[in-house]
């Protein structure tokens, strides 16, 4: 993946919070389609799709350049999990040309 990741020092997986930095700030119908990307992917991992379930997530919001979310990572897979959510980012960005300039994950404030 040819996205930076950067992870704070301590992560919290029963309340993993996400943050998906872009370039620019995206328009209504783009964060439209990232929060359907976004919901896809908890659906999918709360029907045992990563090799385990995920728990509940906060409403996907929006601020400036930033899109993020807060997830109970359950049981699952992290690293299947993320790896598909990273996957699926990338690939959104690629096919929407929207640069993204970094991932965070845990609270930025812990960085």
């Amino acid at each position: 993946m040819n996205i930076p990741i950067t992870t704070a020092e301590e992560l919290f997986w029963e309340d993993l919070e996400i943050t998906i930095v872009f370039k620019n700030i995206l328009k209504d119908d783009k964060f439209n389609e990232l929060e359907d990307l976004i919901m896809s992917w908890y659906t999918l991992g709360v029907n045992y799709g990563f090799q385990g379930t995920l728990h509940n997530m906060s409403k996907v919001w929006i601020e400036d350049n930033e899109v993020g979310f807060t997830v109970d990572m359950g049981s699952v897979e992290v690293e299947i999990c993320l790896g598909i959510l990273f996957a699926s980012i990338e690939g959104f960005s690629k096919v929407n040309n929207i640069e993204v300039q970094n991932i965070i994950l845990g609270n930025s404030e812990g960085l």
